[in-house]
């Protein structure tokens, strides 16, 4: 596991350097060396009072990299960890029950809500602007305070699907863990000055230019006998929002990636 484990990591640093794409000698960020790491935790747990052990493993990989590019598009570029689970001892075993009721994928009809799709706001005081309405520079007459508040809303869902085949819970892991079924992609905001009307004042923007990602998502597999299993999904997810009215009317929206989830749709 530690073997399988230890990957190569680049170190970066600044300093003049050659580019072999333009083929000159530049001032920047660079990949300078890579060195094998490993960032992961692997532990072996006695289990009773037999002499039987179980080896724990809590994964972990941190790639990092540099851009003059703002978007993040790269986000499933390297995936080492996914790699390392594929490869594992009866990761690719596809064998099946010989006989009686099984399920050979995730759908609407082997579904089982665990947690309804809920759903909190919460308030966040940011801070106030100091504006000027009539100029008056002996008081604070004719000053106003308008006070920013970031609204994060949590969405939260649970479900399971049971009498899964071990091929139908890597098939539905694969199809999960990319950029069309884990990730949400969503821009950040940034306090800037904004005109309109030929008046100019501070205010909250979303920048479309920068695209993060967001992965609060758990996947959890665990075999109930008879060579069936189940499969455990906690589904979470946050947006912000900033305002200077705590008292707005609010609509909420579940989750875009929630609808790829085989079977969420009859619950939302």
């Amino acid at each position: 596991m530690k073997t399988g484990l230890t990957h190569q990591k680049y170190v970066w640093e600044w300093g003049t350097h050659w580019d072999n794409t333009t083929r000159t000698i530049e001032l920047g960020w660079y990949k300078a060396a890579s060195t094998p790491t490993f960032e992961s935790n692997v532990n072996i747990v006695k289990t009773g009072q037999g002499g039987l052990y179980d080896v724990v493993v809590e994964a972990r990989s941190t790639q990092k990299s540099y851009s003059t590019s703002v978007d993040g598009n790269n986000v499933t570029g390297s995936r080492p960890l996914y790699g390392f689970v594929t490869r594992l001892a009866g990761w690719s075993d596809s064998s099946t029950p010989s006989n009686g009721t099984y399920n050979t994928s995730a759908s609407e009809s082997n579904i089982v809500l665990i947690s309804a799709p809920s759903y909190t706001r919460e308030f966040e005081l940011l801070g106030a602007d100091i504006t000027t309405v009539v100029p008056d520079g002996q008081s604070i007459t004719g000053y106003s305070f308008p006070i920013w508040y970031k609204a994060r809303t949590t969405y939260q869902c649970q479900v399971k699907y049971v009498g899964m085949t071990r091929t139908a819970c890597r098939n539905l892991f694969n199809s999960l863990n990319g950029t069309s079924g884990w990730w949400y992609s969503y821009h950040p905001y940034e306090f800037k000055a904004v005109t309109s009307g030929g008046t100019t004042s501070m205010d909250w923007v979303k920048n479309n230019n920068v695209t993060l990602y967001q992965c609060l998502n758990e996947f959890k597999a665990s075999p109930v006998g008879g060579k069936l299993w189940e499969v455990e999904l906690t589904l979470s997810q946050w947006d912000d929002k900033y305002t200077k009215s705590p008292n707005e009317k609010f609509t909420p929206s579940w989750p875009s990636v929630w609808s790829r989830v085989p079977g969420l749709s009859k619950f939302i």
